[in-house]
């Protein structure tokens, strides 16, 4: 893909979807039961808007600071859409969002542990791209292959937690994740635009294998918090949480590390990366020691 730019990546999708379609249409047939939620289609729209218009604020931000006239209509936007999505959801017949749900402890404690997450996981993956790129000047493809010791322990821990949690609960494994990622988060700290890579590999897998231990771990807790009805509805507002705070990472952090072209000011701005993702990911421990129940609670 290096030979035919980035974007040509998108381009794996459509096999994917090609055989997913047809076989949606055969295999999955519908049960519709009596009393089934129905779509919230203004819930959706001010909840993607609220998302764009924050996840643009924090861009511009970065790029022109926040005395400028376009940062601010985009964060008078993601303020009322949010305003909005809340009053909606608090008197809509069937909410995309149920507040009275984010009153239970656990599980917005779940969800916000999952957040954390893939802010400084997303986030991380992000830099570390467009430092061995940009700022050491490797291809695309030896890039992404030194990306895999954080990938490989992610996919490959999956079934393991989920085995862990299924007999010892979710909160051993988040523990487990959480102080694994804030170490190799904090390992940033000694990166120099010269680092060899071995000295970057406890960034990768200290994220690579906390985020392997924390993603079914974390949905695991949502889902058991939430009433048995609205496991489905959990599981949803999990993924999301994990999905925005993915996409919020890359505005964040490509706002503090700024561009790679100066490789000084990357790496000063990846030092402040690696103190906020490590404080982030020890604050998800205290919040999951908190309110996430253990096996026997």
């Amino acid at each position: 893909m290096s030979g035919l730019g980035w974007r040509t990546v998108f381009l794996v999708n459509l096999p994917i979807v090609a055989v997913a379609v047809p076989a949606t249409v055969r295999l999955v047939t519908e049960n519709v039961t009596e009393g089934s939620r129905r779509l919230d289609p203004p819930g959706m729209v001010l909840a993607t808007l609220t998302l764009a218009a924050t996840v643009s604020a924090v861009i511009i931000a970065g790029r022109t600071g926040i005395a400028t006239p376009i940062w601010i209509i985009a964060a008078a936007v993601a303020v009322l859409a949010l305003a909005g999505f809340l009053v909606w959801e608090r008197h809509a017949h069937s909410p995309m969002l149920p507040l009275p749900l984010l009153r239970n402890r656990a599980f917005a404690g779940a969800n916000l542990v999952a957040a954390a997450m893939n802010l400084v996981g997303i986030g991380t993956v992000f830099v570390a791209s467009l430092y061995l790129q940009t700022v050491q000047h490797r291809g695309a493809f030896a890039a992404g292959l030194m990306l895999l010791p954080l990938f490989v322990p992610l996919a490959a821990l999956a079934p393991v937690t989920g085995r862990l949690t299924g007999r010892f609960g979710p909160r051993p494994s988040i523990t487990a994740g959480l102080i694994l990622g804030a170490a190799g988060s904090f390992a940033l700290l000694g990166i120099t635009p010269s680092t060899s890579y071995p000295r970057l590999l406890p960034v990768l897998l200290g994220l690579g294998i906390g985020m392997g231990l924390l993603t079914a771990a974390v949905v695991a807790a949502a889902v058991r918090a939430a009433p048995g009805d609205q496991s489905g509805l959990a599981s949803g507002v999990n993924n999301t949480a994990r999905q925005a705070a993915g996409a919020l990472a890359i505005a964040v952090y490509g706002a503090i590390t700024g561009s790679p072209a100066d490789a000084a000011h990357f790496v000063d701005g990846v030092h402040i990366i690696a103190l906020i993702g490590g404080t982030a990911w020890l604050a998800a421990l205290a919040l999951t020691w908190s309110t996430i129940p253990g096996k026997s609670d």
